[in-house]
């Protein structure tokens, strides 16, 4: 970077030169001065470069929707004979590789509700090295559910550790001291029978 004198800068120097030249035994001085302005004038000043710390953006967590089990499709049937109701995210993605991931589960979930959710937020154990990790499974107790009427399950997936806003008209998920937290959602809607329907077997 070079840094040039300005014509107020070029007279100063010049009339402190001017100065020291009439005091004889300083004329030495005057000459480095003068030295020190051509430099200036003519030369450039190197600053060093001044490394600004690149700040990485966070990448949301990202639930690989092929993976999900059940695959929804509208409202489905689900087996109530069935020993477990299970559902799941079988991978997620998420390309920070260093960030934990917090998994929380809603049944009947609305966005007026202001609650933790019914099973959460636990941490999503995995591996850190790989940007592909295990997602999470719920298994829903029987006695949550009632035969033929309609539900929906919604898991949340976050990077950063969630708190939920008391107020209705802010995000869904607040993340406090960590605003550039960032999540991503999916809901299921079913509806239980007997005899019939999705049934996961493990």
């Amino acid at each position: 970077m070079k840094k040039m004198l300005t014509n107020q800068s070029q007279k100063d120097c010049f009339l402190l030169l001017a100065f020291f030249l009439h005091i004889r035994h300083m004329s030495f001085v005057g000459w480095i001065f003068l030295a020190v302005c051509i430099w200036f004038e003519w030369g450039c000043l190197m600053y060093p470069d001044i490394e600004v710390e690149q700040q990485t953006p966070n990448h949301q967590p990202e639930i690989s929707i092929e993976t999900v089990e059940p695959q929804d499709n509208g409202i489905f049937l689900i087996d109530l004979e069935c020993e477990k109701l299970v559902f799941r995210v079988d991978r997620v993605i998420e390309k920070d590789i260093e960030d934990n991931l917090y998994v929380g589960w809603y049944l009947n979930w609305k966005r007026e509700n202001r609650q933790q959710p019914d099973w959460g937020w636990n941490n999503l154990t995995g591996m850190h090295d790989e940007e592909i990790r295990p997602g999470p499974d719920l298994v829903l107790p029987h006695n949550y559910v009632e035969e033929n009427k309609i539900y929906t399950l919604r898991v949340f997936i976050a990077d950063r550790p969630p708190n939920i806003p008391q107020d209705p008209n802010k995000a869904i998920l607040d993340f406090m001291d960590r605003p550039e937290g960032k999540f991503d959602t999916y809901q299921w809607t079913f509806q239980p029978t007997y005899g019939s329907g999705f049934c996961k077997t493990q």
